[in-house]
């Protein structure tokens, strides 16, 4: 049954349950994003960034669902296996027709959550078990919190990565950029940090990595003596410009200084 839902999943189209904002693009390159395909590559992010152009603004009156094996298949705990494909095509019976009151939705929550399944499956215990997962907001430190009930699903499938423009803007607490005071702690934000690292992340993704896997990126530096200089006399100039983001390759390299990897 997996493999028939996975395979099936982009043959129905994406629709929106219950749609209270606005329908608009929030970046503009949407229709350029949508053009290229990404509204089915990402969907986590496109519907709800670009909702104009990746075309999920139609309201749809009832949330129902589109199998009668639906039902069954919940029951079973598909809903959270094969979230990705049961939150759009079992919608009533994943309980995704609610107007998201903060509240468990399985008397078993408690129990799931004292096992550490808040943890182990976030994606799905943080619709459904709200409650018992402290997910209901009010003891979160200053604004640094989640805007959206899914960024917690979305953090855990790399989007923090992804569309760091969106994400850490708001799934800060999903997205760990809930740091207490800043003070000279240098650290990883994330268990991953080394493994990303270890790939050369820290390169390709300065703008997330070097903010929240200091340590692993070697941005802890001491007193920056050694081979930790501008190899080039324009080195300053660019990072200003934003080079060190924009061409992490070469100033990464040659621009240490300037880029603050000393």
């Amino acid at each position: 049954m997996k493999t028939l839902m996975l395979t099936a999943v982009w043959l129905i189209p994406l629709i929106v349950c219950v749609l209270t904002e606005e329908c608009r693009d929030r970046s503009k390159k949407c229709k350029e994003l949508a053009g290229a395909g990404d509204c089915t590559k990402y969907p986590a992010y496109m519907v709800h960034v670009c909702k104009k152009s990746c075309d999920v603004c139609e309201k749809i009156a009832n949330c129902e669902d589109t199998d009668p094996q639906c039902e069954t298949w919940a029951k079973e705990g598909q809903c959270a296996e094969n979230w990705d494909w049961m939150r759009r095509n079992c919608k009533k019976s994943c309980n995704q027709c609610r107007k998201n009151p903060c509240k468990d939705y399985n008397k078993e929550c408690k129990k799931w959550a004292k096992e550490g399944e808040c943890e182990n499956n976030p994606d799905w215990m943080s619709r459904n078990c709200m409650k018992s997962c402290n997910k209901c907001g009010g003891k979160g430190r200053g604004d640094c919190e989640d805007k959206h009930r899914d960024c917690a699903g979305w953090a855990q499938i790399g989007e923090c990565e992804k569309n760091p423009t969106y994400m850490l803007e708001n799934c800060k607490k999903s997205c760990n950029q809930c740091g207490g005071s800043g003070s000279g702690t240098c650290k990883d934000n994330h268990r991953d940090c080394a493994g990303w690292a270890e790939i050369g992340e820290c390169e390709k993704n300065p703008t997330y990595m070097l903010e929240n896997c200091k340590k692993s990126c070697n941005q802890c530096g001491g007193s920056g003596s050694g081979n930790c200089k501008d190899s080039n006399e324009g080195c300053e100039a660019w990072a200003k410009a934003g080079h060190c983001e924009k061409n992490p390759s070469y100033m990464l390299e040659n621009c240490k200084k300037s880029c603050n990897r000393c």
